[in-house]
C-alpha cells in the first residue's frame, strides 16, 4: 500500500486544480479550454477540471505508491511532472487551497483516479 502524502477537502474555485513544480513562474495553460479538454499537461505543470465550488467540496488525496483500498478508481489521466528541486504544489485557481509536498528531483510519473470523468468530487493523485 502507498503512503498518503497529503489530503484536503475544500471548495475548488473555478472547478480546476493546478499541479506543478514549485519553481514554475508565470502563467501556464492560458490556451486551455476546459469545455474542450478535461486537462492540459505541460512538462512541469498540469491543470485539470474538478467539481466547481458552487456544486460542493472536492476531496483530494496525493499518494506515493498505490492508494489504499476504497480510493477512487476511475482513470482520469496520467503524465509525468518534472520537478527541478523535488517540490510540487497543488492549488486551485484562486490559490485559496494549496498543498506543497516533496517528490524526487527530475521526472515524476503519476496518474489521476477519480469518482467520475465529469467534474469529479473525489480525486486521488498517485506518484510512482
Amino acid at each position: 500500500m502507498g503512503e498518503l502524502i497529503g489530503a484536503f477537502t475544500a471548495a475548488v474555485h473555478h472547478g480546476c486544480l493546478v499541479l506543478e513544480d514549485d519553481q514554475v513562474t508565470g502563467l501556464r495553460h492560458d490556451s486551455w479550454d476546459p469545455a474542450e479538454a478535461r486537462y492540459d499537461l505541460e512538462d512541469d505543470s498540469v491543470v485539470f477540471s474538478v467539481q466547481p465550488s458552487v456544486d460542493g467540496p472536492v476531496t483530494v488525496r496525493v499518494w506515493r505508491g498505490e492508494p489504499e483500498p476504497g480510493a477512487t478508481a476511475v482513470p482520469y489521466f496520467s503524465g509525468e511532472l518534472q520537478c527541478a528541486r523535488g517540490r510540487a504544489r497543488l492549488f486551485d485557481a484562486n490559490e485559496d487551497v494549496s498543498l506543497t509536498f516533496e517528490l524526487e528531483p527530475g521526472p515524476n510519473p503519476f496518474h489521476v483516479l477519480t469518482d467520475s470523468v465529469d467534474h469529479p468530487e473525489s480525486v486521488d493523485i498517485v506518484f510512482g
